[in-house]
Order: C-alpha cells, then sequence, then structure tokens
C-alpha cells in the first residue's frame, strides 16, 4: 500500500481470515438520502515520465474505441445492475469515459449515480451487483457460469471487494 496509493484501500481482521483491499476503483458508495454512486474502470494507458509522451498516451486512451467499447459496456452492465433497487429514472450517468491519472496509469473512467428505493438497503444493491462486472465481464449471469465450469475452486475474497 505504501508504494502505490489506492485511492480506496482497506483492511479486514476477522478470527483466522485477513482481507487487504487496495483499488483505483469505486466499485460502489452509498451518500446520505439514499445516494448510489459507482466509478468503474475499464481502460488503461501507462504513464511516461515525458509530458509530451504522457500527453499522448493519454490522448490514446481518449481516443480508443476498444477500451471505450468496454467501459461503456460495464457502464450499462452497472447500470442494469443499480436498476434493480433504484427509484424509476433516478439511474444516470453524470461522467463517461473521463481520464484519471494515477502515479503509474492513466485509466479511462465513467460514474453513475442512482437513488436507493425506501424499502431497499444498501446491502440490497451491493449484493445485486456483486460480484463486480469489472471482473466478471457481460453478459455477467453467463461469464459467471463459464468461470463456474472451467474454475475448480470458488474465488473467495477474488479482487477484494471490500466495505
Amino acid at each position: 500500500m505504501q508504494l502505490t496509493k489506492a485511492s480506496y484501500a482497506g483492511f479486514v481482521r476477522y478470527e483466522n481470515f485477513e482481507l487487504l483491499s487496495c483499488s483505483p476503483e469505486l466499485f460502489v458508495a452509498f451518500e446520505p438520502h439514499g445516494k448510489i454512486i459507482t466509478k468503474p474502470i475499464k481502460g488503461t494507458q501507462p504513464r511516461h515520465a515525458d509530458p509530451e509522451q504522457d500527453a499522448r498516451l493519454k490522448q490514446q486512451l481518449m481516443a480508443s474505441e476498444k477500451d471505450r467499447a468496454e467501459n461503456l459496456m460495464i457502464v450499462d452492465l452497472l447500470r442494469n445492475d443499480l436498476s434493480v433497487y433504484a427509484q424509476t429514472g433516478s439511474v444516470h450517468v453524470p461522467t463517461l469515459f473521463a481520464v484519471e491519472s494515477f502515479a503509474q496509469v492513466h485509466h479511462l473512467v465513467s460514474e453513475i449515480h442512482a437513488t436507493l428505493l425506501p424499502d431497499a438497503s444498501p446491502l440490497d444493491v451491493l449484493f445485486n451487483a456483486l460480484p463486480g462486472g469489472s471482473i466478471t465481464g457481460a453478459p455477467k449471469i453467463r461469464a459467471m457460469q463459464i468461470i463456474d465450469e472451467l474454475e475448480a475452486a470458488p474465488r473467495g475474497a477474488y479482487c477484494g471487494s471490500l466495505g
């Protein structure tokens, strides 16, 4: 955690279980008055010491059809996941295809907001959204079925989702 600062990090110790989670990606957050926020990342370019080359890499990321398509796929998946427990018409995307720069990489990031239904809980949203589409891909249900068929053991705390 000291070598590369993560935007989101945490540590859980419970009996004989320990989980360290460090990520630049906000999977899901809950704010007062039922506001839900998620900031998926899809699309990465390395940073460069030369400012001109670094700017070119950032521009390449912003222009990449492949990275934009992958990012949009995850945005659509998360919009769908959030809509299950969101007030009708509240799911929206205030930021699509923004570039966030970190010490080692540039990431293509989008942001999705929604408002929680009065009779739903944040845990409803979280359990419905897990595992994250950035990990499974889409279509998520079929991807999870294929993962289950191909992998010999369950992933457990794979990718460190932590709240």
